[in-house]
């Protein structure tokens, strides 16, 4: 079996999982640079997967920008010789803003199919990765996620400029569970409950993922462009579907973070015209306990529907008083 924690696993050491893991991601290509670099890390990326898990299919929506067509197309063969990736691709020359969850939705009565659902960004990494390490840890979970450690940080470096992340929940932070105080956790890999596991990288049990998109993924939220929504809401949706179960588990695990920054982290809280939200942006009846941004969510995409409320009310407290 895999050394927990270690990264270069060697082909002898692997046992075979028998679960089937379907992989959801986007790839944004607007350089030739980004477009090598892409393709490359989902190939090893690919290979390290079905090295544990053969069962194992990528459904990739390729954002291509119309002047690499050529050189993407050339690369896309190499990578589908493999028989485990089934891609989407749209080639643009716009720069506008998309829904990532768009192109998931023809294909969530597929999820049932799978024993989970792996949905993550495409620059977190599964080559390197303790893989079976984070599948045994994370128990009978509807919902794991893993820790993320950005390429290069040293924890070193961060304590002596005592500066804050640049990512928003401090608590999934690699170097958080490397200070002093919380090693004895780290090093023993055993998972937390936690009331969020953010969309970074989040292991769904496959019926589940299908219910919940089912409900989640409505005209409404698909009509605009913001992503952020569904993982605030699916662990409450993980209570209330599985309540015999653990809902969502932190398995203290690291993938690597290459932290591409190919989205406008500027933008992606605010579902207002003008932002930051303002008063007059909110319903007159304000969910107790919901911050500006996720109130006017709620009301401009879902209507302020009572199961999205509760859905989102149920990790609202572990992300602003927990996780940060």
């Amino acid at each position: 079996m895999a050394l927990l924690q270690v990264s270069n696993v060697s082909m002898a050491r692997i046992t075979p999982r028998k679960e089937c893991i379907l992989v959801l991601t986007n790839l944004l290509m607007e350089t030739e640079e980004q477009l090598n670099d892409n393709i490359a890390t989902l190939g090893s990326d690919m290979r390290a997967l079905s090295q544990w898990n053969p069962c194992s299919k990528w459904k990739v929506n390729f954002v291509v920008r119309t002047n690499l067509e050529t050189a993407f197309a050339e690369k896309l063969r190499g990578l589908m010789e493999r028989g485990d990736l089934e891609p989407m691709v749209r080639y643009t020359s716009s720069s506008a803003r998309f829904n990532k969850y768009a192109f998931m939705k023809p294909l969530v009565r597929q999820m049932g199919e799978y024993d989970y659902v792996l949905m993550k960004d495409a620059d977190m990494r599964i080559a390197g990765f303790p893989w079976n390490a984070f599948m045994e840890k994370k128990g009978g979970s509807v919902i794991s996620g893993p820790l993320r450690e950005a390429v290069g940080e040293s924890l070193m470096n961060w304590m002596r400029r005592k500066a804050p992340g640049r990512q928003w929940y401090q608590l999934h932070e690699a170097r958080y569970w490397k200070s002093a105080a919380n090693a004895t956790d780290f090093e023993s890999v055993e998972p937390l409950a936690s009331g969020f596991i953010e969309q970074y990288f989040a292991l769904l049990e496959g019926d589940f993922a299908a219910w919940f998109f089912k409900v989640a993924l409505t005209d409404g939220f698909l009509n605009q462009t913001l992503s952020w929504a569904p993982d605030n809401m699916w662990c409450g949706a993980a209570a209330d579907m599985r309540p015999e179960k653990p809902d969502c588990s932190l398995v203290p695990v690291v993938s690597e973070h290459l932290d591409t920054r190919t989205i406008d982290i500027e933008r992606t809280n605010c579902p207002c015209t003008t932002c930051p939200c303002k008063a007059a942006d909110l319903p007159k009846r304000r969910p107790r306990g919901l911050s500006n941004d996720k109130a006017a969510f709620l009301h401009n995409v879902y209507h302020d529907g009572p199961l999205f409320e509760r859905w989102i009310l149920a990790s609202e407290e572990y992300r602003n008083e927990v996780a940060r």
